[in-house]
């Protein structure tokens, strides 16, 4: 909803001027994964939800994804496997999709 406000939203510039907007929003779960909230720190959430921003600038912008734990074990040690290679990440089940539209070579959870 809060993606569709921005959008429906005409912002006032002054001088009878008027603007439309439309934002990215990357988002993660805090704590990322329960079962081992110890080992994700709120800087490891904040890293995942980046990454999550960036998929959705990268799939046109105007969308949210969201990043939380997938079928297979995901550990801060993995994180520089993360940054190199999101999709691979998704792909093995590591992390999970969430997302306001598809994005090209990534299966979304419904």
């Amino acid at each position: 909803r809060l993606r569709l406000v921005f959008e429906d939203h005409a912002f006032e510039l002054g001088e009878a001027k008027h603007v439309h907007l439309t934002v990215s929003i990357g988002f993660s779960y805090f704590p990322f994964n329960p079962s081992q909230s110890e080992n994700f720190g709120w800087e490891h959430v904040l890293d995942i939800a980046d990454s999550a921003l960036y998929l959705a600038k990268n799939s046109g912008r105007n969308a949210w994804f969201g990043l939380g734990p997938g079928s297979e074990p995901f550990t801060p040690d993995a994180m520089p496997r993360m940054h190199q290679s999101l999709e691979r990440c998704i792909q093995d089940q590591r992390l999970t999709v969430l997302s306001s539209r598809p994005f090209p070579g990534i299966h979304i959870e419904d």
